[in-house]
């Protein structure tokens, strides 16, 4: 009875070093995976970082676009208000001329067959407005 109480004892620490050899293997299995993720999650990380950054350079060209887009906006809607007052105080001088039976003498520049108008000049060939 001894005997085989020993031989029980040996049988169940042999399936102790077993079952504990295999706890190791899912331990160690379970380590790789833990620190493949940790891994992953530090790439991951760092490509968020990256496309961030893309996002506010693109963020802060896209401000600056606008920002540009508004002043030119602006310019241009002071120049042709600029315009449209030369326009009509030509106009009205025009009309007084006509009224007074006097044709309005041309200056240089509008005189010039290189000028159509004030606001169109051509290089002989092509025409920019």
């Amino acid at each position: 009875m001894l005997h085989q109480a020993a031989e029980a004892i040996r049988a169940n620490a042999d399936q102790s070093k077993k079952v504990e050899a295999r706890v190791r293997g899912w331990l160690a299995l379970a380590t790789q995976e833990i620190e493949r993720a940790q891994a992953r999650i530090e790439d991951l990380e760092a490509r968020l970082q990256v496309s961030e950054a893309r996002a506010n350079a693109a963020e802060a060209h896209v401000k600056q676009t606008e920002e540009w887009l508004q002043r030119a906006h602006d310019t241009i809607a002071t120049e042709l208000s600029a315009g449209m007052r030369l326009l009509e105080r030509s106009e009205v001088t025009s009309a007084k001329r006509s009224e007074r039976g006097k044709e309005p003498e041309l200056g240089p520049f509008l005189a010039s067959p290189d000028v159509d108008r004030a606001d169109q000049v051509t290089t002989g060939t092509e025409r920019v407005s």
